[in-house]
């Protein structure tokens, strides 16, 4: 274990910002943590650096062990306060699936995207890291799964309280970040979260164990092998995400955006653009869609499907319905489907250009099928399907630009 002038060394280096986030406390200069508003003090949580245990960080040596060894000393810490498992400027090949279970706060921590890369090696049923203690954290780091053959999650949560922010993902052969796949996942809190190529969803909460109440926002996800984002457990709470390129291998799991569930909010500055699908798909009830917008997708630009007590409001819907010459669907850009649902304040508009497959995206760099669909003109009209108590009258004059069918 490091003496206290090199972890005051250390602390120096990451800045006590970085290390305060950490934790969720501000520490002052005297190693002695201040709990914000309280004039009372308690011993700084123990900080450990993933070097000191034999990582080198080169992006060719595999630092399992060294990664492996340094969570042995956590858990092998018998004191009541967390400890912060530091991963310098670096890149970190491993090769294992860790846990972070031993009922004590922990916090996984990097200098930054970028900066400290953590790179899969091999392949593995597991998470590859699977948070189960509440208020744990995983903060400033790069996971990079470098499509590691497997079904397993870059990250699971799995216990309540749990902070993730300030990460890349990138490349997750399977969904990147999993939240409740074996329990009960409560109050999360996700923020400054990116995601790129992920196999499957970028975001999944799943719903058999009933997790509930998470706070997301500033989170920008692109590309992903079905959805982009899937919420099957009520209550969350999510701002400014902003979700493209979804459904990459499938087709029919190939939304931007699916809210499975009741009682979510998805607010201020949500973006659903260029997916092969459906820009957001709502169901259950008394979920408040507002501030955002959908746009330049290749199915629906929403379509709410049953369920009551929902509102909609003051979204934008521009140009959906790119593959309109498919079917029905060229006649409607959204379809609306519910009782005592409110749909207000909306904008619709259609320009009818026409983008060809070069234009409308990046080239992926795995495979794309369905990318060849996005050649058709979009309707020349913002046609909505109503379906259930919603009076068509009510709702052409409460949204512009909109036609009822």
């Amino acid at each position: 274990m490091m003496d206290v002038s090199r972890r005051s060394a250390l602390l120096g280096i990451v800045g006590l910002g970085s290390v305060s986030a950490a934790v969720g406390c501000s520490l002052s200069s005297d190693g002695v943590t201040k709990v914000p508003g309280s004039a009372d003090t308690v011993p700084t949580p123990r900080f450990i650096n993933v070097r000191d245990f034999g990582a080198v960080g080169d992006g060719k040596h595999d630092d399992t062990d060294a990664i492996d060894s340094a969570l042995r000393s956590i858990d092998e810490d018998s004191s009541q306060t967390g400890v912060i498992l530091y991963f310098p400027v670096g890149r970190y090949v491993d090769s294992g699936t860790h846990v972070l279970g031993q009922g004590r706060p922990h916090a996984i921590c990097g200098a930054g995207p970028g900066l400290s890369v953590l790179l899969r090696s091999g392949s593995a049923a597991d998470a590859w890291w699977d948070l189960r203690s509440a208020f744990c954290r995983v903060s400033g780091v790069t996971l990079n799964s470098r499509r590691a053959t497997g079904e397993s999650a870059a990250v699971a949560v799995n216990g309540s309280y749990i902070t993730v922010d300030n990460v890349h993902f990138e490349d997750s052969p399977a969904t990147a970040l999993a939240i409740g796949p074996a329990k009960t996942a409560i109050g999360c809190v996700l923020d400054g979260l990116q995601f790129r190529y992920s196999g499957k969803h970028h975001v999944h909460v799943i719903g058999r164990h009933s997790s509930s109440d998470g706070r997301w926002s500033n989170i920008e996800a692109g590309i992903s092998g079905l959805s982009g984002v899937r919420v099957e457990s009520a209550a969350q709470n999510i701002v400014n995400l902003h979700v493209w390129g979804a459904g990459t291998v499938s087709s029919s799991s190939n939304a931007g955006i699916e809210i499975l569930s009741s009682n979510n909010s998805l607010g201020a500055g949500w973006q659903s653009e260029k997916n092969l699908g459906v820009g957001l798909i709502v169901q259950g009830s008394y979920n408040v869609i507002s501030g955002g917008r959908s746009w330049g997708n290749v199915g629906l630009g929403i379509s709410l499907n049953g369920g009551s007590g929902n509102i909609v409001s003051s979204n934008v819907f521009r140009d959906n319905s790119i593959g309109a010459e498919v079917g029905s669907r060229e006649r409607i850009v959204a379809k609306i489907v519910g009782d005592s649902v409110l749909f207000s304040q909306n904008v619709f508009t259609q320009t009818n250009d026409i983008l060809s497959p070069t234009s409308y995206r990046e080239v992926p760099r795995y495979s794309y099928p369905g990318r060849s669909v996005v050649t058709g003109p979009r309707p020349a009209s913002a046609s909505v399907m109503l379906d259930g108590d919603i009076d068509t009258a009510r709702f052409a004059a409460s949204n512009i630009g909109a036609s009822a069918i």
